[in-house]
């Protein structure tokens, strides 16, 4: 048994991925779906889908799902741009402020700057902190110096000789009020220059106060400069947030109108249908209904209302091609070739005359029905006999 399909161009094989993409380009040669194909052209009721043999729940969902099909895309359209539209509602921010580029890009550049002026400043004070601490360092070399300079003039006038350590008389006498009177005049010297020292710390202290001002308020700047620029990138996070509850509610009415009138049009599709229909069956004791009760469709034979249980196993299958060849017709396809698999053997030879009395008044398009033992006598149709014996098929003319 054959299982792959070669599809050649111009005599070069065409190559496929997958096959769904081998589908695809048949999809786009022939112009037609080939699952509905398989439904819709490839009529058979032995092995494929007999939609009057479904029951009356399934039938009514493949019907509304092949007439749906059309307002799918555009009501799933309208939910993606509803909810679009709810997400990114105006209502549903969670950060307000006065989104500005331009103001975040002077800022940017101002943040910047600041950390640059923040930087020389904090040079500037680290520079005034060594130079004090420099200057204090000074003073409290001379304080030392001024403090055993006293002590030692103060131990020698008391006779304790600096190296003994104890009271010596030759040390006593031998100080005159001369060098008491010069070691008194270095000590002065050196307090006159802690006090210029004192003057040039409080000169540099002053000068840290005004760069330590300086940091302080770059500092500050740079604090209101960062959380404006925060508040900037947060708000541009939800910049898209522009839709209304009125926006949202235009989409919620629109999909309400779309459901309304896809039940409204699937009612008339499906008059339409049973129009269709009963012309196929015109001339003949069936015909159709539909209904928006449980029952969904009705089936009369003579006028007289029938369950499709009811009606026989021929007009089953009879009912079941005419009602495949309906939906062609109500989906404007009113051309093309229609296969009639081998489902057709178990159709009584009345209702296959019937069927293709039919037929015949669809001259657009071209029938081939696969049929066991068919008659000899079909008018305007040409026959390819086929007969199998020995587990062999062969064509006889």
């Amino acid at each position: 048994m054959k299982t792959e399909l070669k599809i050649y161009e111009n005599n070069i094989e065409k190559q496929f991925n997958t096959s769904t993409w081998g589908q695809q380009f048949l999809n786009n040669v022939f112009e037609v779906d080939l699952n509905k194909f398989k439904i819709y052209h490839c009529i058979d009721n032995h092995k494929g889908i007999d939609l009057l043999g479904l029951g009356i729940t399934s039938l009514r969902k493949a019907l509304m799902d092949f007439v749906n099909e059309q307002f799918i895309s555009i009501r799933q359209s309208l939910l993606s741009q509803k909810l679009e539209r709810e997400t990114y509602n105006v209502s549903k921010k969670l950060y307000t402020f006065y989104l500005s580029t331009k103001r975040k890009c002077l800022l940017d550049n101002g943040l910047i700057q600041l950390q640059d002026n923040l930087l020389n400043a904090k040079k500037d004070l680290d520079e005034e902190i060594i130079l004090i601490n420099n200057f204090k360092s000074d003073k409290s070399s001379k304080e030392k110096i001024i403090y055993y300079k006293e002590n030692e003039n103060k131990k020698a006038s008391e006779g304790i000789c600096p190296v003994l350590k104890q009271k010596c008389d030759r040390i006593g006498n031998k100080i005159s009020s001369s060098d008491k009177l010069l070691a008194q005049r270095e000590i002065d010297t050196v307090k006159e220059e802690i006090k210029e020292i004192n003057n040039m710390i409080r000169a540099e202290e002053e000068a840290y106060n005004h760069f330590y001002a300086i940091v302080e308020n770059i500092e500050m700047k740079l604090r209101k400069t960062k959380e404006c620029i925060m508040k900037l990138k947060e708000a541009e996070k939800f910049s898209a947030y522009k839709y209304t509850a009125k926006d949202v509610q235009l989409y919620t009415d629109s999909i309400k109108i779309l459901d309304s009138f896809s039940s409204y049009y699937i009612a008339e599709w499906l008059s339409n249908l049973g129009i269709i229909l009963n012309d196929l069956l015109r001339g003949l004791n069936l015909s159709v209904e539909f209904s928006v009760d449980k029952d969904f469709i009705r089936i009369y034979d003579n006028g007289q209302l029938l369950n499709y249980s009811q009606i026989s196993g021929g007009q089953k299958k009879f009912l079941g091609v005419i009602f495949k060849l309906g939906i062609l017709l109500q989906q404007g396809i009113n051309s093309g070739i229609i296969l009639f698999d081998e489902g057709l053997s178990e159709m009584d030879v009345i209702n296959l005359y019937k069927l293709i009395d039919i037929l015949h008044n669809l001259s657009n398009f071209q029938c081939i029905i696969i049929y066991q033992n068919c008659p000899k006598d079909l008018q305007d149709a040409a026959y390819i006999n086929i007969e199998r014996k020995n587990g062999e098929s062969k064509l006889i003319c």
